[in-house]
């Protein structure tokens, strides 16, 4: 869940909702540099798999 939403939409409190929002953002930076075609390969399997194994 994004972190506007996480603030505005639910009970979840600011500080825990800005460490998750931390941890998302690491994982997309390491994901967006993994893939130099990254545009055109987003909905692949090869990107999920990627998210998940640094969930």
């Amino acid at each position: 869940m994004p972190l506007y939403s996480q603030v505005s939409f639910s009970n979840i409190p600011y500080s825990e909702a800005w460490q998750v929002g931390k941890k998302q953002d690491a994982i997309m930076k390491k994901v967006m540099g993994s893939f130099s075609n990254i545009e055109d390969i987003w909905d692949s399997k090869e990107v999920e798999d990627k998210i998940l194994d640094l969930i």
